[in-house]
């Protein structure tokens, strides 16, 4: 009988994939109060800012297809919302407000003013 082969978690994969893809279009890894976000240093200089949300249930690798058109002509931040991906919690249940909470945490981390509208 031949060597056995780990077992391959195909979803554990994509997302490392993605995160490895995040990396190599020139994103930094950063975490804050255990929220995980990826950010870029821009284009441009002053590069307009960006941010991409993923969607329930998905995580920040999600984006990883766009990222390196978007990172020559901007400032890209990508959370992982609580409870997604790397942030933390890992279990239990989230409101929106906590979400809420955690965007606002990651911005004012980055400078921006309280005037500035994100969409």
């Amino acid at each position: 009988m031949g060597p056995c082969l780990p077992a391959v978690d195909p979803a554990a994969a994509y997302i490392q994939i993605a995160r490895d893809s995040l990396a190599s279009a020139g994103m930094e890894r950063r975490e804050l109060d255990g929220v995980v976000y990826w950010i870029s240093s821009g284009g441009q200089t002053p590069s307009p800012v960006i941010v991409l949300i993923h969607g329930v249930n998905d995580q920040a690798g999600t984006w990883a297809p766009i990222v390196p058109a978007l990172v020559k002509k901007y400032r890209v931040i990508i959370p992982d919302l609580p409870g997604h991906g790397e942030s933390e919690p890992k279990t239990g249940a989230l409101d929106m407000q906590h979400l809420v909470d955690a965007l606002v945490a990651v911005r004012a981390q980055l400078g921006w003013s309280m005037g500035e509208e994100a969409a």
